[in-house]
């Protein structure tokens, strides 16, 4: 028989091993300032001549401690010293052991269900309850960061699990590529197991939730890269959603697109692909003009060995355009012109190669279209729009010399000769003879036609038309 015991001397751990900290039935004490010495009395034994309800004031803690000791007691799954708690990441997880760091989890009660919800306790254990672990989205683990930072991080090898870069810049989508493979592969073979490449116009979201999700063979990291993500389709996504909330730590799952993702005239809200990436994870690739265009071509060729001068950064732009890869290469190929072991590119160099291809490749378009070679005057279009031009500027170069064409032709009819067509339109005599030919070849409805389309894809562009889409249509019709 168990002698009693003052209050406060505490419980040996064999003898506390095998109760389970059930209070004594019988009784309501505790309630006041001794409710601690009652909890204590509660817990050693049936000799206590306190009441049933002492576990449930302050001093239920050392009973809860008393309570995890018993191997398959109650709420224990295995042995833990008297006056432990166990992690609450282990509550949580149903496991048993590792953690141990004092601290009991919020409404965890042992030999006892769970508090009413709306009960004072509750809320109390509730509010002084230490927060579980941030989620992938959550403020504390969410982390903006620019194109920049992410090459930086990169290169210190530390990659994200998910990143979605879009925006109409190729040549940054090509490089934040190079960089991260370099710092996921150490060995370059590895990226022949470990890397894959999907295009989004011929996958599907579930297509690269399943490759996101394998495992890697022979590098620590696996690399999925996702290349036209903005044609992933909004339907049957749920298992790429499922995956980028909770990401494998394994990958880096790059997704890249050639346009930007916001909501604007064409696309009236952000694509789902904004939504459901990890917080901080997007990055919109701003393509630079200006003054800008001139020092990231400058820096970007300096990471190829090339020193390009400020005059011949400015000229770059005006020949050639806002592509910053069609730069870099006009760069590469000036830097040539000095010698195979030329790395400065200077004002001659850029005049002596380059050229104005702005210029010549408009007159090209047209005499393209004036030929009919459609095939030819598609390709110039779009290596033009690649190049910055702005689509109402092509318009309106088309429809002016229609309305060249036109007048020639009015003027021819009432009898002009070519050398004062030449002279009024201030332009050598062989053009002006080509433009009369081309004059004379064209019915008057057929030239009527082809203005009146030029005023309608104007139309339709400024009011919201998709400009690449409607002027394709219009060489088209035109050739």
């Amino acid at each position: 028989m168990e002698r009693p015991r003052p209050c406060g001397e505490p419980v040996p751990a064999p003898l506390a091993a095998g109760r389970h900290g059930r209070p004594h039935p019988g009784g309501d004490h505790g309630r006041g300032p001794g409710r601690r010495q009652g909890a204590e009395s509660a817990h050693r034994g049936d000799r206590s001549p306190r009441g049933a309800r002492h576990g449930a004031g302050t001093g239920r803690r050392q009973g809860a401690s008393v309570a995890r000791v018993a191997p398959g007691g109650a709420r224990g799954g295995g042995a833990w010293p008297a006056g432990e708690y166990r992690d609450q990441c282990e509550l949580r997880q149903g496991g048993v052991g590792a953690g141990r760091r004092g601290c009991s989890p919020a409404g965890s009660r042992a030999g006892a269900g769970p508090r009413p919800a709306g009960s004072p306790r509750a809320a109390r254990s509730a509010s002084a309850a230490p927060p579980g672990p941030p989620s992938a989205s959550s403020p504390s683990n969410a982390c903006s960061v620019d194109y920049a930072g992410l090459l930086r991080e990169a290169e210190r090898r530390t990659v994200p699990p998910v990143a979605l870069l879009h925006g109409p810049a190729p040549l940054l989508l090509d490089d934040a590529v190079g960089v991260l493979s370099a710092a996921i592969f150490a060995d370059p073979a590895s990226g022949a197991f470990d890397r894959e490449v999907l295009d989004g116009r011929e996958t599907t979201a579930e297509a690269v939730a399943r490759s996101a999700m394998t495992l890697p063979f022979l590098a620590a990291r696996r690399l999925v890269v996702v290349r036209h993500a903005e044609a992933l389709a909004a339907g049957h996504h749920e298992t790429l959603l499922a995956y980028l909330a909770a990401p494998s730590s394994s990958t880096c799952l790059l997704l890249l697109a050639a346009e930007s993702l916001r909501a604007d005239r064409v696309r009236k809200n952000d694509h789902w692909l904004l939504r459901a990436v990890p917080a901080g994870s997007a990055i919109e690739l701003v393509p630079p003009r200006g003054q800008a265009l001139e020092r990231a071509l400058q820096q970007r060729a300096r990471l190829d060995g090339l020193e390009v001068a400020d005059e011949a950064a400015r000229l770059l732009v005006e020949l050639v355009g806002d592509d910053l890869g069609l730069l870099l290469g006009e760069a590469r190929k000036a830097a040539l012109a000095g010698g195979p072991d030329n790395r400065r590119v200077g004002a001659g160099e850029v005049r002596a190669v380059v050229g104005d291809h702005r210029v010549s490749d408009l007159f090209d378009l047209v005499r393209a279209v004036e030929r009919g070679e459609r095939g030819r005057a598609q390709a110039l279009l779009d290596q033009l729009l690649r190049g910055g031009e702005e689509p109402l500027r092509l318009l309106g170069f088309l429809g002016g010399e229609l309305r060249t064409t036109w007048t020639v032709k009015e003027w021819a009819r009432r009898g002009m000769p070519a050398a004062e067509i030449a002279r009024r339109l201030r332009r050598p005599l062989p053009v002006a003879e080509r433009v009369l030919a081309r004059a004379e070849s064209l019915p008057t409805a057929d030239l009527a036609r082809r203005l009146w389309r030029c005023w309608q894809v104007e139309l339709a562009v400024k009011t919201g038309g998709q400009p690449r889409a409607e002027m394709a249509i219009l060489i088209a019709d035109l050739s």
